[in-house]
């Protein structure tokens, strides 16, 4: 008997059966920025963003189909006076099924100066006494939107929050650090 007849013979020849799923796809967020070694700066970097969302409530896929699942990583913080790292993609893939491109949330940038948030399915938020903005989500295009923009700094104080994933846009810290 060749190899793996046994599980062909243990299958029959019964017909896949197709099933509705519930799929919740959800790539790694960043991780925030870092702003040491700049004493002016403490308490003054950006958030991470959420890592994207894919939300499908009805998802068919077949019992004879084979699907590869990866979960994307969380990201790193930032280091020094640099950004946090973004997160990383996650899929589901197989047969007809092909959701993929959950981009990780973009990564908090470190203040003072003009550093944008990164953008990424949920943006990173902006680093503090910025000029920039919050980076841009749902940076995939899907619709609906898989994450939201990060929050802008306040003029004086702490950084941009990381946009919310499948929730709502960051919004700009209304305190004030040293």
């Amino acid at each position: 008997m060749p190899l793996g007849s046994e599980k062909a013979a243990l299958m029959g020849a019964a017909a896949s059966a197709s099933y509705d799923i519930e799929l919740l796809v959800v790539a790694g967020g960043s991780g925030g920025g870092a702003s040491t070694g700049c004493p002016s700066c403490q308490g003054g970097a950006g958030g991470g963003g959420a890592g994207g969302i894919r939300h499908e409530a009805a998802q068919e896929v077949d019992s004879g189909e084979d699907y590869v699942v990866i979960v994307g990583t969380g990201g790193g913080g930032g280091g020094g006076n640099y950004p946090g790292y973004t997160g990383g993609n996650s899929s589901f893939i197989g047969g007809s099924v092909s959701i993929i491109g959950t981009t990780g949330g973009g990564g908090g940038r470190p203040g003072p100066g003009g550093f944008s948030g990164g953008d990424g399915g949920s943006g990173g938020g902006d680093g503090r006494n910025s000029t920039g903005t919050g980076g841009s989500g749902n940076s995939g295009s899907f619709s609906p939107v898989e994450g939201y923009d990060g929050g802008n700094s306040a003029a004086s104080g702490s950084g941009g929050s990381g946009g919310g994933g499948y929730t709502a846009v960051g919004v700009r810290s209304t305190t004030t650090t040293g």
